[in-house]
């Protein structure tokens, strides 16, 4: 296949979006330099012209909820299932957390004035948290504070493990939580469509 074409054929068989496809040129680009760099290839690089083919569609903007809205949102996360959902809208709110580093918060990390951040669960994967910076102790506000204390009684009072744990005791799936229990409930009263 023509190195041109390349990334014209993956949209083609995958109708991949903008930044995905400027993903896949990268990690290519990126995989060329090294084989280049290690010696076994010597050709020019054959990535680092290819286009992004024109019809591949623009990623849409982004929603920042507003402070309101996540409020609304909490106020109909708060039955026995849902304190789940409610405490990880919470963390990623009012701690300003990554979805993973959310998943990532054990018990024994939270001293009711902050939580410590020191692991990101991606899947079935522990890492260190995205950058260096975000391996910090966070204050928790009294709002959070209320969240993770209404969880922490429901859950029997635990003395360790992850704050947003499944019946299994590992940390829940956010985006089988989300679509199991938020987007239903949200969708029932309406907040959203």
């Amino acid at each position: 296949m023509d190195e041109a074409n390349l990334l014209a054929e993956i949209h083609r068989a995958h109708s991949l979006g903008r930044t995905m496809l400027k993903h896949i040129k990268s990690f290519l680009s990126g995989v060329f330099t090294y084989a280049k760099n290690q010696g076994v290839i010597d050709v020019v690089h054959p990535i680092r012209d290819a286009t992004i083919p024109k019809r591949a569609a623009v990623s849409k903007e982004t929603h920042a909820a507003s402070p309101d809205e996540v409020l609304a949102i909490m106020e109909k996360l708060d039955k026995a299932w849902e304190k789940k959902a409610r405490a990880a809208v919470a963390l990623m709110f009012f701690a300003g957390l990554r979805p993973g580093e959310a998943r990532g918060v054990c018990w024994e990390d939270f001293d009711g004035k902050r939580l410590i951040i020191w692991q990101s669960i991606w899947h079935t994967y522990t890492t260190s948290p995205k950058t260096a910076g975000s391996a910090r102790p966070v204050p928790v506000i009294e709002s959070l504070t209320s969240v993770l204390t209404d969880l922490w009684g429901k859950d029997c009072d635990p003395t360790s493990g992850p704050a947003l744990r499944g019946p299994s005791g590992k940390p829940i799936d956010l985006h089988n939580l989300a679509n199991r229990v938020v987007i239903p409930t949200l969708t029932r009263c309406g907040v959203c469509k």
